[in-house]
């Protein structure tokens, strides 16, 4: 194991996307809006997981899937299960979905994740201002 995968342990997750009250206000404003891009480049883990990663709530963390990657702001949710992240559906999670094999429709459940701590360098993507 090398001294970065030491820093930055990486936990396994499955991903479902989901539509949140928070995203719905924001959406009010437009999707360019800064309250939107704050209420979608998020994800929420169960205590557990966010311990496994040595991280603080509100930290940045880099989500990775065999589809893509992206940074976003992590938040303890007591309505996750250990293994399980939840992720407003948005620009940041469509990052991480692929289309179905057999539907041109994107999976938004159950996608295979990877989480660490995001290095000091990494920021949001802010694709949407």
């Amino acid at each position: 194991m090398s001294l970065l995968e030491l820093l930055y342990p990486k936990v396994e997750l499955l991903l479902v996307t989901v539509r949140t009250s928070e995203q719905g206000i924001a959406l009010e404003k437009g999707k360019f809006s800064s309250e939107y891009v704050n209420s979608t480049a998020t994800i929420f883990l169960n205590k557990q997981d966010f311990k496994k990663l040595g991280i603080k709530e509100g930290e940045l963390v880099e989500v990775s899937s065999s589809h893509g990657s992206t940074i976003v702001k992590a938040y303890v949710s007591d309505e996750t299960v250990p293994g399980m992240a939840f992720m407003p559906c948005g620009y940041w999670s469509n990052a991480l979905t692929n289309l179905g094999e057999t539907s041109p429709i994107p999976i938004y459940k159950g996608v295979k994740i990877w989480i660490k701590k995001a290095k000091e360098a990494d920021k949001i993507e802010d694709f949407m201002l």
